[in-house]
């Protein structure tokens, strides 16, 4: 059931695409703590590595927390900058993160892209091999020169089970 649900989904971006038109996920059964618009923005960018609605509804629990958190960075090593920037303003800390999906935003004026890239890999590595983490890229038009921008959306396990526990108390 769930992959028809998936199957219908991703049909619909393509048609709201072809039409011209901006998909807006259906929000109605996750509980998302953030700018949701980001998600939507995510979803309607075709990137140089793409992340689809496909890749956003396998990462979004509807059991748990969803955070959606964005961070800026600007000159040298500013693509993990950005990426440590969005991390730091998670309401959760990343020992309770499952899973985590980063679209990194860049201006086509960033130098150096593969060592910036590499910075970002290198960072991802030392996360917690725990986290199931899927990550896209994407020109980003409003920014300028050495300018990068993270969208994180990451999912709280910690917080449904607190929740779950303290309704067993």
């Amino acid at each position: 059931m769930n992959d028809d649900k998936t199957l219908l989904d991703s049909l619909a971006v393509e048609e709201a695409i072809q039409n011209d038109e901006s998909y807006k996920f259906p929000y109605g059964n996750y509980k998302i703590i953030g700018d949701t618009g980001e998600i939507d923005r995510i979803i309607n960018t075709c990137g140089v590595i793409n992340v689809d609605i496909i890749d956003i509804t396998s990462t979004l629990s509807t059991e748990a927390d969803n955070y959606v958190a964005v961070g800026y960075a600007e000159g040298e090593g500013c693509i993990a900058n950005a990426f440590k920037d969005a991390v730091g303003k998670l309401p959760a800390g990343m020992e309770s993160i499952s899973k985590m999906l980063s679209n990194i935003w860049i201006s086509k004026g960033v130098e150096q892209q593969g060592n910036e890239m590499s910075a970002l890999t290198d960072l991802i590595k030392c996360m917690s091999p725990d986290i199931d983490i899927c990550w896209g890229f994407a020109w980003d038009e409003s920014l300028e020169g050495q300018q990068a921008k993270a969208t994180l959306i990451a999912v709280d396990v910690k917080a449904r089970a607190t929740s779950v526990m303290g309704n067993l108390t």
